[in-house]
């Protein structure tokens, strides 16, 4: 599912509009204009009062009007220049395809391009909520509050790894105080319940409040235009977020802010996503104290666990997730973590998502103390990792020379050739020792694996793969095998395992 970003261009020549179906516009002809012929278009004469008091219809209030009574003053309508011949429209902000419908005799580069986006006042003293995306690369930042006032904004600090970024505003002598939020708590969301949108859809409309249920908890590896952020733990909302409402609040019934509004599938209708407010309050806190976030580290590459991989390696166990890789003098290490140990808990807390435990692990205090719960061997360890400040900087590219290139060879519609230096060039990867992913036929069982072209395999069932010869040597190890084939694969420095059934091959 292809996803994209709700932030959008923002132009003086673009008419009041609506996004419909397949990025499709509509253009609205403006408030209160008359219908073609005077009087009143012919649309709807205006209905006869009732005949008495008695016959009037009692109809209660919307709960959603308190919630924007409440809600709407503290939403502010970020806008966020981008200057100079290197400014473009990015992908992520309007699909070039509305931005030419939009603006047909433009020209991005050779033009200041303001983008507009949507945020919300957490606090009495200016500070504001938003998407990193929103005010990435920004050389000039205004706010603009529902009554009318207008800021310039700063930049307290971002965060790419999870499209958060704090702005503040700083008030004028005499200025009334700032409308500001309620925060509620992402954590007790339940799937059904209310969910109101509220931002500055295109631009153009700020203010605008749509209504609509949380449709799902926990969406991650989303793939976003433009990239998305490494922790992802997204509510789904089917109320209508456009863009332009990239940075605004999601809130529930009672006026709670539960979720920053940040992507959208403009392909499909009702599928809006927000990034859950604990995890947003979490960053914010650092980003307000330090202008940067510092995350905990355990040195361990998390992967899920299969049925095929626990069936593969012959594991016993249907929870928990799979070490995949454990770092050489990480803390993971220190603590005598080891690969194909499945942690089923931390800290108490069972381990069914890696995407929840990498949370967990990053949003942890450093030089915290995490107990795990580890399944090894057809035994269950305990290990206690002190966990470390997470490196700034990615570990080095593996070196060292590789063998004598053989005649390249194929199996289970994989082809196999030793790692040279020119083929890490030529996919933009660091060298490291093992054997490449050239090819990948279409329908093998490599391919429905997930093994990829450029892939690197380091390991088929614990034995280490350097060398065309080691690869043959599993093959013919694997023959008559009924579990699965286990391959330990590194892709773009992230390694994990793949699991391939090989019956009858």
């Amino acid at each position: 599912m292809r996803i994209g970003r709700t932030m959008t261009h923002h132009s003086s020549s673009l008419a009041t509009g609506l996004l419909a179906s397949g990025f499709s516009l509509l253009l609205l002809s403006g408030p209160g204009r008359a219908a073609p012929g005077g009087g009143n278009g012919g649309i709807m004469a205006r209905p006869a009062p009732p005949a008495n008091d008695q016959e009037a219809l009692v109809i209660p209030q919307s709960p959603f009007v308190a919630v924007a009574r409440r809600v709407v003053p503290a939403v502010v309508y970020v806008d966020a220049d981008r200057r100079g011949p290197d400014a473009t429209v990015p992908s992520d902000r309007v699909p070039p395809d509305l931005y030419h419908r939009l603006f047909p005799n433009d020209a991005p580069g050779d033009m200041n391009l303001p983008g507009s986006g949507s945020g919300f006042i957490i606090d009495a003293e200016g500070y504001i909520l938003t998407n990193n995306h929103v005010v990435a690369g920004a050389d000039n930042i205004t706010v603009h509050l529902s009554d009318g006032r207008t800021y310039r904004g700063e930049i307290i600090g971002t965060d790419d790894k999870t499209d958060v970024a704090v702005l503040r505003i700083r008030p004028l002598p005499g200025d009334p105080p700032f409308p500001v939020v309620r925060l509620g708590d992402s954590e007790a969301v339940e799937v059904g319940e209310w969910a109101v949108a509220i931002g500055n859809p295109l631009g153009e409309l700020a203010g605008s409040v749509t209504v609509g249920v949380i449709s799902a908890k926990g969406r991650a590896n989303l793939d976003i235009l433009g990239g998305g952020p490494d922790y992802q733990d997204f509510l789904q909302t089917d109320a209508s977020i456009n863009f332009g409402n990239s940075g605004g609040p999601l809130v529930n019934a009672r006026g709670e802010v539960i979720g920053i509004n940040t992507a959208i599938n403009p392909t499909g209708q009702g599928l809006g996503f927000a990034i859950p407010i604990n995890m947003a309050r979490n960053v914010s806190v650092q980003l307000i104290a330090n202008g940067r976030v510092t995350r905990a580290y355990m040195g361990v590459v998390p992967q899920e666990l299969t049925s095929e991989l626990a069936d593969g390696l012959g594991i016993a166990i249907g929870r928990g997730i799979l070490v995949a890789h454990v770092e050489s003098g990480g803390p993971a290490e220190k603590a005598g973590l080891r690969t194909k140990d499945i942690i089923t808990e931390i800290d108490g807390q069972p381990v069914e998502e890696v995407n929840r435990f990498r949370r967990f692990v990053a949003e942890a205090p450093v030089g915290h103390l995490a107990l795990l719960t580890v399944f090894r061997d057809g035994q269950v360890v305990t290990r206690q990792v002190e966990l470390g400040p997470r490196p700034d900087d990615r570990p080095e590219a593996q070196t060292g020379t590789p063998s004598t290139v053989p005649l390249p060879t194929e199996w289970l519609g994989a082809r196999i050739e030793p790692m040279t230096r020119e083929m890490a060039d030529g996919w933009q990867v660091g060298f490291e020792p093992g054997l490449a992913v050239t090819g990948v036929e279409p329908g093998s069982p490599a391919e429905e694996a997930g093994l990829g072209e450029g892939d690197i395999v380091r390991e088929v069932n614990d034995r280490a793969v350097l060398t065309i010869d080691d690869w043959r040597q599993a093959i013919l190890a694997a023959r008559g095998r009924t579990r699965p084939l286990v391959l330990l694969v590194s892709r773009g420095g992230v390694v994990s395992y793949l699991a391939i059934r090989v019956v009858g091959r």
